[in-house]
Parts: C-alpha cells; sequence; structure tokens
C-alpha cells in the first residue's frame, strides 16, 4: 500500500535498517499487524499486552515501555495513541498501562527509529520530532481511512440490528454529519432499504448526500429538535455536542442513539439518563467488529513506509 503524504521527515535519502518492530498498546488490531510483521521476517516486541490472552507466537513480551523501546528501529503505537491525554491505549493490561511521559522528552526512543501511530496529539508528535525522530500518523492515510470507515459504518449497523427487533428494511434512519463513515453508513443502509436522512451543516454535504440518494438537512439546535420525530435509528459522527438537552428530554422508548463520534460526543450522557432514549457507545468499533482486517491494513501501511526506508526513499 502506498501512502503519499509525507510527515516531518525523511531521515535522509541514504536506506536505512530495519530489523527489530515494538509494538506499544493497542486492542486486537495491534495483535493482527503483530502477526503480519512476524510473517515479513521483523523481530518483534510487546509492552502493554500482559492481559491479553494470547498473543502472536515469535513475538517478546516485555513489561518495560524503556526496555521496549531502546532497541527498537520502529515503533507502532495504536488507535487512538491515547483515550485520556496520560495513557497509551493499553486495553490489554490493567496494570496501569504505559505512560506517555515515560516516552516523551525521556531519549528512550532512538533517534534513527521510525514511529507510527493513529490520531497522534500534537504534543506527542512535536516532541518526537523536536528530537529529530521521523513520526507518521497512518491515518493520515487515505486508504487506511476508508477501510477503517467502512469497517466503522459495518460495526454500527450490526449494533443497531442486535439492539432493534425489526429490520433495517423500512426504518427512518437519521445520520449526523457526513465525513467518510457516514457516507459508508449512509449507503449501507439504503442498501438494506431504509430511509435515511443526513443532517449536516456544510451545505456542500447535504448536497453529496442527496446525490447519494438520501434527504438532507441542515443541523442545527432547533433541526437537532425534529430528531425525536419520526426516527427510528439516530447515528452520530460528528465530535461536537451538537444535540442539545432539551431535543434529548423528547426522545422516546424509541429512540435507538448509537454514537459513533470520539469525545465530547454529539450528547451529554447524563441528558440520555434522564430521558427515555436507548443509547450506545459504540466506540473503536473496527477494534472489535473487525480487528484482523484493520490491523492488517495498519501494518501494510508501515510496512509500505519500511519498504521505502530500506531502499532509500524516504518512506515514499
Amino acid at each position: 500500500m502506498n501512502c503519499d503524504k509525507k510527515s516531518n521527515a525523511d531521515n535522509g535519502s541514504s536506506a536505512v535498517s530495519v530489523k527489530n518492530i515494538t509494538v506499544i498498546g493497542g486492542d486486537s488490531r495491534a495483535l493482527a499487524a503483530t502477526e503480519k510483521f512476524l510473517r515479513r521476517g521483523y523481530s518483534v516486541t510487546l509492552c502493554g499486552f500482559s492481559d491479553a490472552e494470547k498473543y502472536p507466537r515469535g513475538a517478546r513480551l516485555s513489561s518495560s515501555a524503556v526496555d521496549a523501546l531502546r532497541d527498537a528501529d520502529a515503533i507502532l503505537f495504536p488507535l487512538p495513541l491515547t483515550r485520556d491525554g496520560v495513557h497509551v491505549f493499553c486495553p490489554f493490561d490493567s496494570g496501569g498501562g504505559v505512560k506517555l511521559d515515560e516516552i516523551i522528552g525521556r531519549g528512550v526512543i532512538k533517534s534513527t527509529a521510525l514511529v507510527f501511530g493513529g490520531k497522534l496529539t500534537a504534543d506527542f508528535k512535536n516532541a518526537l520530532v523536536a528530537e529529530g525522530i521521523f513520526v507518521f500518523d497512518y491515518l493520515d492515510c487515505e486508504s487506511l481511512a476508508l477501510v477503517n470507515a467502512h469497517a466503522t459504518a459495518e460495526g454500527a449497523l450490526m449494533y443497531a440490528m442486535e439492539a432493534t427487533d425489526k429490520t433495517i428494511y423500512g426504518r427512518n434512519i437519521a445520520i449526523l454529519g457526513y465525513g467518510r463513515i457516514a457516507e459508508r453508513l449512509c449507503r449501507l443502509c439504503e442498501s438494506f432499504g431504509a430511509f435515511v436522512t443526513v443532517f449536516a451543516r456544510r451545505d456542500e454535504a447535504r448536497t453529496l448526500a442527496r446525490l447519494h440518494g438520501a434527504s438532507a438537512a441542515p443541523l442545527t439546535p432547533e433541526s437537532a429538535k425534529t430528531l425525536s420525530h419520526g426516527y427510528d435509528i439516530i447515528f452520530n459522527t460528528v465530535p461536537a455536542r451538537i444535540i442539545p438537552p432539551d431535543a434529548v428530554a423528547r426522545f422516546t422508548a424509541d429512540t435507538l442513539y448509537i454514537e459513533l463520534a470520539s469525545a465530547p460526543f454529539g450528547i451529554d450522557a447524563a441528558d440520555v439518563r434522564r430521558s427515555a432514549a436507548r443509547a450506545i457507545w459504540a466506540s473503536s468499533i473496527p477494534g472489535k467488529y473487525a480487528p484482523v482486517t484493520a490491523g492488517e491494513m495498519i501494518a501494510d501501511v508501515v510496512l509500505s513506509k519500511l519498504d521505502g526506508f530500506m531502499a532509500g526513499g524516504g518512506g515514499v
């Protein structure tokens, strides 16, 4: 897979040698990526997986991030890098996980290392760039972003089907936002025979939704109040508090709200608890619904970059 978007630096044009890959944290996607690295002949060290029921044969486990990073030629961080801004996302480690401040500004990553991660924070990326370290956010790869969006849409539809005793066919569905995930979700819902209305702030997004066969309306606090009337399922993809409390209060027991966005989310959980609505907080769907597909795609992006570096092309 070729992702042409460059990162902060190319570590020069001379070829580099990459033998050891360290995988720090992550969910089942990281383990699937590890499998692919091992098949390509790399030595892989895992850190942040103390509670994993099983891990790829041939990988080495380390309980110390410092030890795991010391000899790493390439490092894979998870998607997302962090949930709380303090720790690396390590769902398979109940022992406190890996703290970001154990990694950045400590000189534990050698300057020739190649660092990859998803949804990297600006502080994390800038700290490594300041040390002259190559950093690439693999979610900037459009091919991976599209596969990630499709897996999210499929998983979201699965959640909806499991939570209702009716078919998707014939349901009235509202989708808030119209980015990659919303677009894939819209098309999937329509393929099942649902009636879809897209609520989006940008006029061009609404136009695109109409061209894809959906109805479309502006997304405003006032239009959010109409969501309680006539919609069986509401999918939110906008990471902003767009549904006010008085709109949530109008939701009924027939309303199924599925949150696909990241914090601060489109709705306040406390407002939902005070309403009659049912809500599903569906984060990191690809890691739960299709971890092997998503993990292998991440590995493909990383391997493509590594091949470029080892050929002297700077990861391009």
